[in-house]
């Protein structure tokens, strides 16, 4: 009984020192994000990297960022992959976007859009709306993967869901051409609207975006655009 009543105690003992490891690294995490967010970069990677070299999948993509950037740290791309790799390993999903991107652009690796769909699907599968959304471009320009407008059109669809408005320009449209999706020029003329209605002005797609809204609007009927408008109000992103 007395052996048992021992071994508890020091199981309790083990997972109170755990706790409060835990607290303290999780502290001086929240600290050294502060020292970010102030911009006082070298303090934060002062502060980060300890954390990083410990396992801390977060600080290790912080630090994956300073690099990548070249913020309190002089920039070096393969330092910054180094410490994306060991936080996307353990799927922290912006390390594996951003290693996603790096593959994509060539950025500081030899570009392979092979590697940045493997990188991407991870982030996407974790929710990730802009690495859903480069999924779909992926799949509908073929880059790195067959041409599949269906599948394209399921990623779009995924990222649209969350409102990124590109995603929903570009779901809106494959509704329009149907591809990968049944042509329904109702569902495009919302999904498009929706992207218009939160997109500025000056950004690079928005007049693309009027000219696909005006566009649908000379083929539908008064009837059609006004269920079409119906749906975009009821719309709720998903959470």
């Amino acid at each position: 009984m007395r052996c048992a009543l021992n071994k508890l105690v020091r199981i309790a003992c083990i997972l109170m020192v755990t706790m409060l490891a835990a607290g303290a690294s999780e502290g001086r995490y929240q600290e050294g994000i502060q020292f970010l967010n102030f911009n006082d970069y070298s303090k934060g990677h002062e502060i980060l990297k300890p954390l990083a070299e410990a396992g801390d999948a977060r600080a290790q993509t912080q630090i994956g960022h300073l690099y990548k950037s070249g913020l309190g740290v002089e920039r070096n791309l393969d330092t910054a992959r180094h410490w994306y790799v060991k936080a996307a390993e353990q799927g922290d999903v912006r390390a594996q976007f951003q290693l996603g991107l790096m593959y994509f652009d060539g950025d500081g690796v030899a570009k392979d859009y092979r590697r940045a769909w493997r990188w991407f699907q991870k982030a996407a599968q974790q929710g990730d709306a802009v690495a859903q959304y480069q999924l779909g471009a992926m799949y509908e320009l073929a880059q790195g993967v067959r041409q599949d407008y269906t599948k394209a059109a399921y990623w779009y669809q995924q990222a649209a869901n969350q409102g990124l408005p590109e995603a929903q320009f570009m779901l809106s449209d494959l509704y329009y051409k149907g591809q990968g999706v049944p042509r329904d020029i109702v569902l495009a003329h919302m999904w498009v609207n929706l992207a218009v209605s939160t997109t500025r002005p000056l950004d690079k797609d928005y007049n693309d975006m009027v000219v696909l809204r005006d566009k649908l609007e000379r083929l539908m009927s008064e009837k059609q655009i006004q269920t079409a408008q119906h749906k975009r109000e009821s719309w709720q992103p998903v959470q």
